[in-house]
């Protein structure tokens, strides 16, 4: 905030080059196959979001 109070041009603005995952970093592959192997599955037999 005070960045963009004191820019002179009045404009200020962030932009990261990507966004990080910290808290899903460890496991993020082990959870892309678990959706990837969900969808193959009949819809009484996919896995709800509380046992992914």
């Amino acid at each position: 905030m005070r960045k963009a109070i004191r820019a002179k041009e009045g404009a200020f603005s962030y932009r990261p080059v990507t966004q990080p995952f910290p808290k899903t970093g460890p496991v993020r592959e082990r959870l892309d196959q678990l959706l990837t192997e969900n969808e193959a599955r009949p819809r009484r037999e996919r896995l709800r979001l509380t046992r992914v």
